[in-house]
């Protein structure tokens, strides 16, 4: 049980810190993430179920180590480094270790403490954050208690930065408050011992609160890339639940009426906190760069390194540095070359496959290949508008909700075997 709030302190505290100087977030959160993975790897049920982790998803973790050492060449940890800045690099190179070890101190966490407590722990961090963000607004002004600078279009943007990357976080949480929903409709309870399982209305009202909660905050930014792909990352869950449900008993009504009522719900907050927020963004006078011009002078620092390109973190240093990049495909591009995008979607691929391939409950396709496709349809989606991806709060977020997507897989054979002993050969 610690551990499942160790893993789901560092989310909130991810997010909280967000707005801050970005640099001091990322070795921040790494720090972290780096603190909670060795004390999974010290517990022994949780060391257990990380290696059985790295185990199954092998070939996507040989693509990740692959790309962090591609990062560390870039940066001169072998003394021969191609960045420009290769403190830069380091930084990044930093917060992707981070990204990664959270990736499996989640899996390993939620595999030995438990999917569902480790869910109640995730979900409890929208519903913080929104409290945090109500009080916040006594004062007049959107800007965290101070640590995060107001945004200029007048959109609320809470913790982080920008709107755009409230939005990604608060989409990110829909997803998972969904699939919290519908497993809970789905799934028969255990009982407790001697005492009666809880109750419906009892086990659906945290998820039912912190879905209400993400989609209130995801409408009151304003932000339509995010609106956009929270849609999207809610639709292909659904949509592979229902395919998921069609082999079960209760699947194919529930998992419907679940997505119906999320799209009354959406269209409600839609109609109403959406509603003003866009009409605020709409009347913003804020000047942005043009996104087709970003976008072909990052094309152009591609050119310059194709393969390899300028390293992890360098963007900043080239000349569209200024304006920022236009989405995260081309940021990817100019810091981390074909090589490195390749690496990139190798490891999130090879991950959605083998969960694919994986059966959960003995049926395929598991439910963390649905939760874990719509949780990477939202961020592609957001991130063809924006880098979603650049902040280092989002990524956290992103890798511990993949981990605990990655949780939900049968153990293999070789797991389930009693192992000979001198009780089970006399029983023999």
């Amino acid at each position: 049980m610690p551990l499942l709030v160790a893993v789901a302190s560092v989310m909130f505290l991810g997010c909280a810190m967000a707005g801050m100087e970005r640099d001091f977030t990322r070795g921040a959160l790494a720090a972290l993430e780096g603190a909670v993975a060795i004390a999974a790897i010290a517990l022994p049920r949780s060391r257990t179920a990380i290696f059985e982790t790295l185990k199954r998803f092998s070939r996507p973790a040989a693509a990740y180590s692959a790309l962090l050492l591609l990062a560390a060449v870039m940066s001169g940890a072998f003394f021969v480094g191609g960045a420009s800045d290769p403190w830069r690099a380091e930084q990044a190179m930093v917060g992707l270790a981070g990204t990664g070890f959270f990736f499996v101190a989640a899996a390993g966490a939620a595999t030995a403490g438990g999917r569902n407590r480790m869910i109640t722990a995730m979900l409890v961090t929208p519903v913080a954050l929104t409290l945090l963000i109500i009080l916040d607004r006594f004062d007049g002004q959107l800007d965290f208690f101070g640590i995060s600078t107001a945004p200029m279009e007048n959109r609320l943007a809470g913790p982080f930065p920008s709107p755009n990357e409230a939005a990604t976080a608060f989409a990110l949480f829909a997803v998972v408050a969904a699939f919290a929903i519908v497993d809970e409709l789905t799934r028969r309870p255990a009982p407790r011992g001697t005492l009666p399982p809880p109750a419906l209305t009892q086990r659906l009202f945290l998820p039912a609160i912190s879905f209400l909660a993400s989609l209130n905050l995801l409408a009151l930014t304003g932000s339509r890339a995010g609106i956009a792909a929270g849609v999207v990352g809610l639709a292909v869950y659904f949509a592979l639940a229902w395919l998921r449900g069609l082999k079960g008993r209760s699947g194919p009504r529930l998992v419907p009426i679940a997505a119906g009522a999320v799209a009354l719900i959406a269209l409600f907050v839609a109609s109403t906190s959406g509603a003003g927020a866009m009409k605020r963004y709409v009347a913003s006078d804020a000047v942005t760069p043009p996104y087709s011009a970003m976008t072909t002078t990052a094309l152009q620092s591609w050119r310059e390194r194709p393969l390899f390109g300028h390293g992890l973190g360098a963007y900043d240093l080239l000349p569209a540095g200024g304006a920022g990049a236009s989405n995260d495909i081309v940021r990817w591009l100019a810091e981390a070359g074909l090589v490195g995008l390749g690496l990139a979607l190798a490891a999130l691929g090879g991950l959605l496959f083998q969960l694919w391939r994986a059966k959960d409950h003995g049926r395929r396709p598991t439910r963390g290949f649905a939760l874990a496709a719509g949780l990477a349809a939202t961020v592609v989606v957001h991130g063809l508008a924006s880098p979603a991806l650049s902040s280092p709060a989002v990524s956290a977020l992103f890798a511990g909700l993949l981990g605990l997507a990655a949780a939900y897989v049968d153990p293999d054979a070789d797991a389930v075997k009693i192992k000979p002993t001198a009780r089970t050969r006399v029983l023999g």
